[in-house]
């Protein structure tokens, strides 16, 4: 065994371990708990399945087919594809996608996940074996503590945070060496590395950067020696500045991005009230007790052995005083910025994340094993004693939780984590007692440390699929029989430039899986000028970050080209006709579908945008009114295409009117633009809570209309809506989000609701009320005028750009302008897109904060738009010159030194 020990002294053989038990742990976890390929249910979970997977598949067509990486028409209407790729997508193992076909992404998913688990391992050995100036098996146990500390275990559905993991014990070790030999390549290489892989979390890497910077050089030198400080300093800017700059090629386009489109969403809170009790922070270093990724606490496991080596690092006479005051304190400020919400949101960028709370915690856990490490190192005779005392006190406190927190220290759970403390407790004490059993020792502690973090990683998987459920590999491969097919069968068709949904969908990301170009998207890098627009025309949202089409509406759905419609069910829309059908699904087509480009009317646009863009969780704003005025005059007359409808007859079935003044000083608190049809803000209640309740509206309809109504009711997800008896929503798979027809719903279901079309004839309105009471802020009922309406379509018409030819990032086209006016475009309106009018630069407008245009006079013109993401260009040259300088750098170094 001694001989085996030895074998792992060799630097090949302890780096291959370093990276093979991860890998290994976490594959074989997978393969146990059924993760396709070794069961029926996919990888994908959360945003893995909502997001991630589709933007990849988007990528593999970039890679394989030709699409563009710089513009996307499949999302939101046409998206900065750079942004999503700087965001999600720019990690090298991307590259593994092409190794597998397109129906295999999740699997290349997995793949690259194990890798970079792996990877982790592997650098974290490299970095201790430096620090601990020695090389044994025994830093295998704490690296892979690390690769699977519970950060990793949670959050690894988010793949592109994990290429962090690895690459942030290589930038601590560049720091190492910038500060000690003044070699400068690895902490520039690795750092601008993570800048490109990740600009979100590389922020938060960066921020670490600069305090284990402060940390290192106080531990290695004499911290009142001002001069030695800014020598050392000046160079870590110069470092951090060339990384920045080699990075630049992906981190300037997507700050461009998002200076221009990000909304912001809360108020910096300023607040010192904690973010929670310190018993349920403690309990969070046991192995197991992991609990909600939606508001939960910081993920800071990173195996037991850390629980009870941390506390001898403080005790220990062999680790200098000032190396204890410093590694303290940071932990400390660490804590705090758990604990304290404004410290907490300044690590996130100052912008609250979106479920997945404390993104930054890795770092913690990152000096919890190597405190741990250190501790072991130094490990001996004098701290058994305190050993002991702080066996008995984890012992103390598991047992405590266990009976004041038994919904995450569950008794399986509790027994685990005694034993662990007390197994690794013994071997603690073995390995000062039984010094010639060094490596049965040594292999003890590796086998106890991979049960550890096998079992947490079991938990991790097992709430991942609890809390969200993991998709059957199946669905994901077929949705819906026959689903893929029909889009493909438009597409053969159609060739041309035209929007399509459907009725239907997975995910608010299907249209870039399968490759139609949608409206219906969602990611963090949206473009929060479009989608706030599209909220107030009515449209549903999350936020700024998900623009949701739904059935569409009827006016929109002409004036942005929504061509066709597929659904699996009959659409009782005015405009729209079957003209084919696959399987289940019908395919409808759209003959008041305008082209992308047509004359509009200049004075009825707003040409000055805003600097600023505020999210409120609730659109107020009568979406009608806003349709009316996209819509335009007709014949150059104001028209009310849109009209309020009264009811005549409002009954309350099992309901009484509560007067409240809760939601009227709500509403003026937020100062929201409202506009209520029928009453004020009202309160309602059951008069018995067994019974059904409900509103039930009678309209009398005159001529041909569309109906919609917007209700905003607190709570959401509580009422459902039935037009003349049936129900407007269905059910899709399993899940807490499965039940589409609850309206309004704050994920799924926001914003005006197409209640159908009918022409001259009564109609009845039931909104049923689950709960005991509601408050009703807004109730908005509204008709579309169809016949005027398709009047104005058909003056729309008369000017349309005729498309002659279109790539994935331009579109060239010929139009007849009949008087001098706008040219409106129903594409998203970025920087990027530049323009020229019969060979001539024209300026790009930006119209009603959201589209583009272009000042046109009258006479025939050829129009050509293309697009390059802004600060591209810029961006790679900087990059360039900012390799060649570190090159440089580095050679000059090296010259030097020989």
């Amino acid at each position: 065994m001694q001989q085996l020990l030895d074998l792992f002294k060799k630097k090949k053989f302890l780096y291959a371990l370093a990276f093979f038990l991860p890998f290994s742990i976490y594959g074989v976890m997978f393969m146990l708990l059924g993760i396709a390929p070794f069961g029926e249910k996919s990888i994908l979970v959360t945003d893995l399945h909502t997001q991630y997977v589709q933007f990849y598949t988007y990528l593999y067509d970039v890679m394989k087919n030709g699409k563009s990486i710089f513009y996307s028409w499949e999302g939101g209407m046409g998206l900065n594809f750079l942004g999503v790729f700087a965001y999600y997508l720019a990690s090298p193992f991307s590259i593994l996608i092409l190794f597998f076909d397109r129906a295999h992404i999740p699997e290349a998913i997995m793949v690259m996940t194990l890798l970079k688990v792996g990877l982790a391992g592997m650098t974290m050995t490299h970095y201790l074996s430096h620090m601990m100036k020695r090389r044994d098996i025994t830093i295998a146990v704490f690296s892979t503590f690390y690769a699977l500390m519970s950060f990793v275990t949670v959050y690894s559905f988010c793949v592109m945070w994990l290429d962090a993991i690895y690459l942030l014990p290589l930038i601590m070790l560049g720091i190492e060496r910038l500060l000690t030999t003044k070699k400068y390549g690895l902490f520039i290489f690795s750092l601008a590395l993570t800048f490109i892989t990740n600009f979100y979390i590389s922020y938060m890497v960066g921020i670490f950067t600069f305090i284990y910077f402060i940390v290192r050089f106080c531990v290695l030198y004499d911290i009142r020696n001002v001069k030695q400080f800014f020598q050392k300093f000046v160079w870590f800017c110069i470092g951090t500045g060339l990384a920045v700059g080699m990075s630049a090629f992906i981190v300037l386009p997507t700050y461009l991005d998002l200076n221009s489109n990000f909304a912001e969403r809360t108020k910096i809170p300023f607040s010192t009230t904690f973010n929670f009790d310190p018993l349920d922070f403690y309990s969070r270093f046991f192995n197991g007790v992991i609990d909600t990724t939606v508001n939960g606490m910081p993920n800071v496991y990173a195996g037991v052995l850390t629980v009870l080596l941390v506390p001898l690092f403080f005790v220990t006479k062999k680790i200098s005083l000032k190396e204890k005051i410093v590694y303290g304190t940071v932990m400390l400020f660490l804590v705090l910025s758990f604990e304290l919400p404004f410290l907490n949101i300044a690590w996130h960028g100052f912008e609250p994340p979106t479920n997945f709370p404390y993104r930054y915690s890795f770092v913690f856990s990152f000096l919890l094993v190597y405190v741990a490490a250190r501790t072991f190192m130094v490990f001996g005779e004098d701290l058994l004693p305190a050993l002991k005392k702080v066996v008995f006190f984890n012992l103390f406190m598991i047992i405590l939780l266990g009976k004041v927190a038994p919904s995450y220290m569950q008794s399986n759970k509790m027994m685990a984590n005694i034993f662990l403390v007390v197994v690794y407790a013994l071997l603690l004490y073995l390995k000062v007692r039984l010094k010639n059993k060094k490596a049965l020792v040594s292999f003890a502690l590796l086998a106890i440390a991979s049960l550890d973090v096998a079992l947490n990683t079991m938990y991790s998987i097992k709430l991942m699929g609890y809390e969200y459920g993991y998709i059957n590999r199946q669905e994901y491969a077929s949705p819906y029989p026959g689903y893929e097919e029909t889009i493909q069968k438009v597409a053969e068709k159609d060739p041309g430039l035209y929007r399509m949904e459907t009725t239907m969908g997975r995910t608010w990301n299907d249209a870039m899986r399968f490759g139609y170009k949608g409206i219906t998207h969602f990611n963090s890098v949206a473009n929060g000028h479009l989608n706030l627009y599209m909220q107030d025309l009515g449209y549903g949202y999350l936020d700024a970050l998900i623009l949701q089409n739904g059935k569409g509406i009827v006016s929109t759905d002409a004036l942005f080209g929504m061509k066709y419609m597929i659904s699996d069910s009959p659409l009782n829309k005015y405009g729209f006709e079957k003209i084919d059908s696959v399987g289940d699904f019908s395919i409808y087509e759209n003959k008041n579908a305008l082209p992308f480009g047509y004359m509009v009317n200049k004075e009825e646009f707003d040409t000055k945008g805003k600097d600023k863009l505020k999210v409120q969780k609730y659109n107020y704003t009568n979406s009608f009114e806003e349709q009316n005025k996209l819509i335009g005059k007709l014949n150059g007359q104001s028209v009310e295409y849109y009209k309020a409808l009264q009811p005549v007859s409002v009954q309350y079935d099992n309901l009484q009117v509560v007067e409240t003044e809760k939601s009227k000083k709500q509403l003026a608190n937020e100062k929201k633009k409202m506009a209520l049809t029928n009453q004020k803000p009202i309160e309602l209640a059951k008069l018995q809570d067994d019974k059904p309740a409900s509103i039930k509206y009678v309209f009398d309809v005159k001529g041909k209309q569309q109906l919609y109504t917007k209700l905003r009711v607190n709570p959401t997800g509580v009422t459902k809506v039935y037009v003349n008896g049936k129900t407007l929503g269905k059910t899709i798979g399993e899940g807490p989000d499965s039940d589409l027809s609850n309206y309004p719903e704050y994920y799924w279901n926001n914003g005006i609701l197409d209640l159908g079309s009918f022409e001259n004839e009564k109609v009845e309105v039931e909104v049923q009320v689950k709960p005991h009471s509601i408050e009703l802020d807004q109730q908005l009922f509204y008709g579309l005028d169809v016949d005027t309406f398709e009047k104005r379509v058909d003056e729309l018409k008369q000017q349309p750009l005729n498309v002659t030819n279109y790539t994935g990032r331009s579109v060239e086209g010929k139009i007849d302008v009949k008087e001098d006016n706008f040219l409106f475009l129903s594409i998203p309106y970025d920087k990027g897109w530049k323009a020229t009018v019969d060979g001539k630069d024209a300026k790009v407008l930006k119209l009603n904060d959201a589209f583009l245009g272009i000042e046109l006079p009258k006479g025939t013109h050829t129009i050509e738009l293309k697009y390059t993401s802004p600060g591209f260009t810029v961006g790679v040259i900087v990059s360039v010159i900012s390799l060649l300088a570190t090159v440089l750098l580095c050679f000059i170094v090296l010259k030097k030194r020989k």
